[in-house]
C-alpha cells in the first residue's frame, strides 16, 4: 500500500507581493492552505502551503525645535525648513516601509518698542544699556523653551528743533503775520517755542520786502511786421516803451519794452575746397574760382538778407611726415609700412589725408633723453654709497646708461666728491691752580694727550686732539 505523500511549504512575503500563486491557485492573506493531487502513478498527495504576509511598516516622527538648531538631520537627509517630509525605507523582511517627519521650525521671538524723546533726556536706559543717540538696538535672549529671541528698541531723540522760515511779502502787505508777532520790516526774527512733545524748538523768520519789479523785453524785428502788439497794446515805430501792471500778490512791476527795427540781415560762410571739387554749387550757383560771392533773399518774415560765400581753393599737395620714436618701438608700423631703422622714406602709394593733401615721405628720428647728473657730496663714513642698485667707495665721476620705461635709452651721471676725516691738534698750558680744564664737555685733572671723536652739523666725523701741559 502507498502512503499519501504530504509536503510543507513555507512562504513569507510582503503585502506588495500578493496574490501569490502556488499549485495554481492565488492567495492573498497569511494562512495555511492544502490541495490534494494525484500523481502520475495514482497516488494521491497533499502539498501545504504556509502563507505569511508581512503588512506594510509605516511610522511617523514629530519634532519642534529652534530655526538656530537647522538643518535638523534625519535619516541621513538634511531638512533646513519646517514641513512634513517622507522616506521609503527596507524593513528587516525586505518589505518597503514609509517613514513620516512632521518637522516644526520655532522662529526667533522678535519684539520692537518705539520710543521717542527729547535730546535733554539723554540718555534712555533699556535693557541695562543706556542709549544717547538715535537708532535700532537689539538684544538677544533665550525663552524657557530655548529658542532666541530678539528685542528691538527704536530710539529717537528728538534735537532741539530749529527751522526757518523764507516770506518775501510786497510793501503794500506789512504787517506781516507770523506765529502770532507782527513785522512791519524786513529782517531776521527768531521765536522760542515747544513741539508736540514739549521739546524746545527755535523758528526763525527771514523777512524780505520785495520791491518793484522790472523786466525788460529787447526785440529786434523787420520793418513789415509793423506794428509790433505787447501786452496787449500796439506799436508802429522802434523805441522804448514800458507798461505798469499789479502781480496777484500785489506787488507793482513794470515791464519795459526796447523795440529796434531790423532792415538788411547779413551772414557769411567760409569754405575751402580742392581744385579738383569746381565747381561748387551754393545757393543753387555755380562757381569755379576762388573768390568773395553775394545773394540777396527775403526772409519768411519778409526782411531782405545778404548772404556772403568766402571760397577758397587750394591746390593739392604733399608733405613728409615727422616721428619721433624711442627704440623699444622699432620695428615700426607706419600706416602698413615697417621700418627697422631711423630714417627718410617715401611712401608709394601717398597717404590720402583729404582731397588736397597727402602723405608721400615719412621722416622717423631715434629719440635719446639728455643725460642727467647727480652730484653727491658725503662724509667718509657714509661710504659706501648705493646709486642705481650699485656701492661707490671712492669719489670720482661714474655714468650708466639706463633704459625709460618708453623703451629710450638714458645716460645718468654721478658726481660723487668725499670729505676727508678732520684732525685737529690744539696745545694748552695752564697752571695747576687751573685745573680742572673744561674741554669738549669733559674735566682734564693731569697734563696729556687726550683725544676726541666729534661729529659735524654735516654728518662728518672729526679727530680733534688737546696736548695739554
Amino acid at each position: 500500500m502507498i502512503n499519501v505523500g504530504v509536503s510543507v511549504s513555507n512562504v513569507i512575503i510582503c503585502d506588495n507581493q500578493v496574490p501569490y500563486t502556488w499549485n495554481g491557485h492565488s492567495y492573498s492573506q497569511s494562512g495555511t492552505y492544502s490541495v490534494t493531487l494525484t500523481s502520475a502513478a495514482g497516488c494521491d498527495s497533499v502539498p501545504i502551503l504556509s502563507l505569511t504576509v508581512n503588512n506594510f511598516v509605516t511610522s511617523t516622527t514629530t519634532k519642534t525645535i529652534c530655526s538656530n538648531q537647522l538643518p535638523y538631520t534625519w535619516n541621513g537627509t538634511n531638512y533646513t525648513t519646517a514641513g512634513t517630509y517622507k522616506t521609503t525605507l527596507k524593513s528587516s523582511a525586505g518589505c518597503d516601509s514609509i517613514a513620516t517627519l512632521v518637522l516644526a521650525v520655532k522662529t526667533a521671538a522678535s519684539s520692537t518698542t518705539p520710543v521717542t524723546i527729547c535730546s535733554s533726556q539723554a540718555p534712555y536706559s533699556w535693557n541695562g544699556h543706556s542709549y544717547s543717540i538715535s537708532g535700532i538696538y537689539a538684544v538677544s535672549i533665550a525663552t524657557s523653551g530655548g529658542c532666541d529671541s530678539v528685542a528691538k528698541l527704536d530710539l529717537k531723540v528728538i534735537p532741539p528743533a530749529t527751522s526757518t522760515s523764507k516770506a518775501g511779502v510786497c510793501a503794500a502787505q506789512l504787517p506781516y503775520n507770523w506765529n502770532g508777532n507782527s513785522y512791519i520790516a524786513a529782517g531776521t526774527y527768531l521765536v522760542k517755542l515747544k513741539s508736540y512733545l514739549n521739546c524746545d524748538s527755535a523758528a526763525t523768520l527771514v523777512l524780505s520786502v520785495m520791491p518793484v519789479k522790472i523786466t525788460t523785453t529787447y526785440k529786434t524785428i523787420c520793418i513789415s511786421q509793423l506794428p509790433y502788439v505787447w501786452n496787449g497794446n500796439s506799436y508802429a515805430n522802434a523805441g522804448n516803451y514800458s507798461v505798469t501792471f499789479t502781480g496777484s500778490n500785489g506787488c507793482d512791476s513794470v515791464a519795459r519794452l526796447q523795440l529796434l527795427t531790423a532792415t538788411v540781415l547779413t551772414s557769411t560762410t567760409s569754405r575751402t575746397i580742392c581744385n579738383s571739387q569746381l565747381p561748387y554749387t551754393w545757393n543753387g550757383n555755380s562757381y569755379s574760382a576762388a573768390g568773395t560771392y553775394s545773394a540777396s533773399f527775403v526772409t519768411a518774415a519778409g526782411c531782405d538778407s545778404v548772404v556772403t560765400l568766402k571760397l577758397t581753393v587750394e591746390t593739392p599737395s604733399t608733405k613728409t611726415d615727422s616721428l619721433l620714436l624711442c627704440n623699444s618701438l622699432f620695428p615700426y608700423n607706419y600706416h602698413g609700412h615697417i621700418f627697422t631703422e631711423p630714417g627718410t622714406y617715401p611712401i608709394e602709394p601717398p597717404i590720402v589725408l583729404d582731397a588736397c593733401h597727402s602723405i608721400d615721405a615719412v621722416n622717423i628720428v631715434k629719440q635719446l633723453i639728455p643725460p642727467g647728473t647727480t652730484v653727491k657730496k658725503l662724509c667718509n663714513n657714509q661710504l659706501p654709497y648705493i646709486w642705481n642698485g650699485k656701492p661707490y667707495t671712492l669719489p670720482g665721476h661714474y655714468s650708466v646708461t639706463l633704459t625709460s620705461t618708453s623703451g629710450c635709452d638714458s645716460v645718468a651721471n654721478l658726481d660723487l666728491s668725499v670729505n676727508p676725516l678732520i684732525k685737529k691738534d690744539t696745545s694748552i698750558n695752564i697752571c695747576i691752580n687751573q685745573t680742572p680744564y673744561a674741554w669738549n664737555g669733559q674735566l682734564y685733572n693731569t697734563s696729556g694727550t687726550h683725544v676726541a671723536m666729534l661729529t659735524s652739523s654735516g654728518g662728518c666725523d672729526s679727530v680733534v686732539t688737546l696736548h695739554l701741559s
